[in-house]
């Protein structure tokens, strides 16, 4: 496949909506693993389950050029996210992560939340309508208080309830603040 030619230096991987199904997200993550150059992998719109996800997401680690990483509406589910926790360690530079309407539930974010605790480079993450609850808004929230490169999380359609919500729009301010005054002073 040219995908897997030393030859094919992609920058920008664009397969949302493209029906892949599993099949095709495990022949893509085969691929992926020789794809160093990719900064952008857009993904999302495809139900390919926890599998072939698993297998695409792990692929990440060798793209070590990624930066962006759009994964929502994929019929992800549990167990995918301790597998991109993995991953992000070992993938330092992505910056943005949507994985908006995927079941990741309290315990998916609390894995990934542990993960993310010293990563430096994310600064982006979509979970919108990932089954939330207040539980998993105090696995963010205390995310927040030990990694202040996240500057934006969308959080919408999950039930986290105002007080953590407010602890958490608090923390991104301050994040982003910091953020600005590090960037100022370069």
């Amino acid at each position: 496949s040219f995908l897997r030619s030393k030859n094919c230096q992609l920058s920008h991987l664009d397969v949302s909506d493209s029906e892949i199904g599993a099949s095709g997200a495990t022949a893509l993550a085969e691929s992926l693993v020789f794809q160093t150059t990719i900064e952008t992998l857009l993904l999302s719109n495809n139900s390919i389950g926890h599998r072939a996800g698993t297998a695409l997401i792990s692929s990440l680690a060798s793209c070590i050029e990624c930066r962006h990483v759009e994964m929502a509406s994929m019929n992800l589910g549990p167990g995918t996210w301790e597998v991109l926790g993995a991953t992000l360690a070992k993938n330092s530079k992505i910056q943005d992560v949507n994985l908006s309407h995927n079941r990741i539930g309290d315990r998916g974010i609390e894995a990934l939340a542990n993960a993310l605790r010293n990563h430096r480079g994310m600064q982006s993450l979509r979970v919108a309508g990932t089954g939330l609850s207040h539980h998993g808004g105090c696995a963010l929230r205390s995310l927040l208080e030990v990694n202040s490169c996240i500057t934006h999380l969308d959080l919408a359609f999950n039930t986290i309830g105002s007080g953590v919500t407010k602890a958490i729009q608090q923390h991104l301010t301050t994040n982003a603040l910091n953020h600005l005054q590090k960037s100022g002073s370069q």
